[in-house]
């Protein structure tokens, strides 16, 4: 389930809120670890609305961290 999404003059933006027990020397890890979800919130959201995402992020709670998340194909 998609946590936030808003839409911003360059399109929408879809963050998912992860609460894991994590240092901040691990987010490069769970960042990739997520990715794939994160991955399928954007294509499942533009298929559904025929709209484009521009972003896609992660907000990690316990280290008040928003990490962007940079589109591969």
């Amino acid at each position: 389930m998609i946590d936030l999404v808003f839409e911003e003059p360059t399109g929408w933006v879809i963050a998912d809120y992860k609460t894991d027990a994590a240092a901040k020397k691990d987010l490069a890890a769970l960042v990739e670890h997520y990715r794939p979800q994160l991955d399928l919130y954007r294509r499942s959201w533009e298929f559904m609305t025929g709209e484009k995402v521009s972003e896609t992020g992660l907000f990690f709670t316990r280290v008040e961290r928003y990490v962007p998340l940079e589109a591969r194909p």
